[in-house]
C-alpha cells in the first residue's frame, strides 16, 4: 500500500516495499517576514532515504502567491539516494523582490520520484509587507495606504474599516479625511465618501464636477474637515468640492505651480487655500471667503496652515494670523523649524518632539500627548489629541486613549 501523510511538517511517503522517503523544510526564523524593500527567505531543505533500496528523485521549489498564482524559483535537480543516505541544504535562499505584493506566500520543496511518479512536499508560510506610501488621521481615525489599497481604523479601539467602496491598487498619491477621499490612479482620479454609522462606515463612489478633468494628476490634497479638494495636475492647481470651488465659482485663482519656486503642500480649509513658496505666500478661494485671499506680507516663510476662514504662517516677521476671527485673538506657540501644523478639530494643532500644541484663544499650552521615537520619519498627521507617523518601522500612533496599541499588523515593516 502506498500513501504520504504530514506529521508537524515532516512529511513521509512510502514508495515501495523497500524504499522511504522522508522531506523538511524548515526556516530560519520563527514566523518569518520579508521587509516592504523585499529581501532573502533562508530555509533548510533535508531529503531522507530511510528505506532499504537506492531511489532517484527529483527536487524542486515554487512559490505561491496570495492570489494563489505559482512562481518556479528553480529547475528540477536530479539526486540519487542509497539506503540511509540523506541530502540536506542548509543554507537555501529564495530572493524576494520589492515588487512581490504584500500578503501571505507559501514556499513549497517537493520531491518527485522517478520510478512510480509519486511526489511528496512540504511547506512554509511568511508574509511580505508593501511599501506605505501614506498616513492620514483625522478625528479619532486613522488611515494607512500602501501599493495594494487603503486600510482604516479606530483609534479608540482598533475596529478597522475600509474607506472605498472596492480596494484601488497601485495608487500614486492620495487625500483622505473622515468624510471621504481622493486617490490618483494612473491618470485618472477616483474620489469617495463615507457614512459613519455606530458599528460600520459605509462608503460610495463620487463623481468628480463635470468640468474638473486631468491630463497628468501628481499629487492631491483634501481640506481636514470638509469636501474641498486641491491637485498639482500639468503645473497647474486645480481645486474643487461641493459647489463652492467648483469652476467659475473662485474668486481668486491659484498661482501658475510649474512657476512657484519650492513649493510646499496645499493647505486647505473650509472656503480657500494657500501655498507657501520662496516668494511669500499665494491664497484663493471661493466668493465667500474673499479674507483670506488678502495675504499679509512674509519674506522666507517657513509655516503655514488654513482654518476655517482664516489662515497662519510664520516668516522672518513671526507669526501673522489674517482672515476672520478668531484669527486676531489666537495664541501661537513657539514654532520651531520642523514644527509641523495641521488644522482639526477643534482648530490648529502644532507637534513636534515637544508634543502636541492647540492654539486657541488661551495661553498655547504643550502635550501632553506624545508618542515613541520616531527612526527617519517621512510622513505624519495628528488631530484631535492623537498622532501617527510614518517610519523605518512603519506607521507608529500615540496619544489618547490606547492609540499605539490599535496600528494593523499590516502597517508595521
Amino acid at each position: 500500500m502506498k500513501f504520504p501523510f504530514i506529521i508537524s511538517g515532516l512529511a513521509f511517503v512510502t514508495l515501495s516495499a523497500h524504499a522511504q522517503l522522508n522531506i523538511q523544510l524548515t526556516s530560519q526564523t520563527e514566523n518569518p517576514s520579508i521587509r516592504k524593500e523585499g529581501g532573502v527567505l533562508e530555509v533548510q531543505k533535508t531529503l531522507n532515504n530511510n528505506g532499504s533500496t537506492n531511489v532517484a528523485v527529483k527536487v524542486y521549489s515554487h512559490v505561491t502567491f496570495p492570489d494563489g498564482k505559482t512562481f518556479v524559483d528553480a529547475i528540477p535537480t536530479e539526486l540519487y539516494l542509497s539506503p540511509g543516505e540523506s541530502f540536506t541544504d542548509s543554507n537555501s535562499m529564495l530572493e524576494v523582490p520589492a515588487s512581490f505584493p504584500r500578503g501571505s506566500y507559501s514556499y513549497h520543496y517537493s520531491v518527485y520520484n522517478q520510478d512510480n511518479s509519486q511526489i511528496l512536499s512540504d511547506s512554509i508560510t511568511f508574509e511580505k509587507k508593501s511599501r506605505i506610501i501614506d498616513v492620514a488621521v483625522s478625528h479619532d481615525s486613522a488611515c494607512g495606504t500602501d501599493l495594494t489599497g487603503t486600510l482604516c481604523w479606530k483609534l479608540t479601539d482598533g475596529r478597522l474599516y475600509t474607506p472605498t467602496p472596492e480596494p484601488i491598487y497601485d495608487i500614486k498619491d492620495i487625500a483622505i479625511n473622515s468624510k471621504g477621499g481622493c486617490a490618483i490612479v494612473g491618470k485618472e482620479v477616483k474620489c469617495w465618501s463615507n457614512r459613519h454609522y455606530r458599528t460600520h462606515v459605509q462608503s460610495f463612489w463620487k463623481a468628480l464636477p463635470s468640468a474638473v478633468t486631468f491630463t497628468d494628476p501628481q499629487k492631491i490634497f483634501v481640506a481636514h474637515t470638509y469636501d474641498n479638494y486641491c491637485a498639482i495636475d500639468g503645473g497647474e492647481i486645480i481645486c474643487w468640492s461641493s459647489g463652492k470651488w467648483n469652476p467659475g465659482a473662485v474668486n481668486t485663482a491659484p498661482p501658475k505651480y510649474s512657476e512657484l519656486k519650492n513649493p510646499s503642500r496645499i493647505e486647505i480649509g473650509r472656503a480657500a487655500a494657500c501655498i507657501r513658496h520662496d516668494d511669500g505666500i499665494d491664497c484663493w478661494g471661493a466668493k465667500s471667503s474673499p479674507t483670506v485671499s488678502d495675504v499679509p506680507t512674509f519674506t522666507n516663510p517657513t509655516h503655514l496652515i488654513v482654518g476655517l476662514d482664516y489662515a497662519c504662517a510664520k516668516g522672518d516677521e513671526g507669526v501673522k494670523c489674517w482672515g476672520k476671527a478668531p484669527a486676531s485673538d489666537l495664541n501661537a506657540p513657539e514654532l520651531l523649524p520642523h514644527t509641523e501644523l495641521r488644522f482639526g478639530y477643534p482648530g490648529i494643532y502644532s507637534y513636534d518632539e515637544r508634543g502636541m500644541s492647540g492654539w486657541s484663544t488661551r495661553p498655547a499650552q504643550i502635550g501632553p500627548y506624545q508618542m515613541q521615537e520616531l527612526i527617519n520619519p517621512i510622513d505624519i498627521d495628528f488631530d484631535y489629541g492623537y498622532v501617527c507617523a510614518l517610519d523605518d518601522t512603519g506607521i507608529v500612533c500615540g496619544g489618547r486613549n490606547n492609540a499605539a496599541n490599535t496600528v494593523p499588523e499590516r502597517f508595521k515593516y
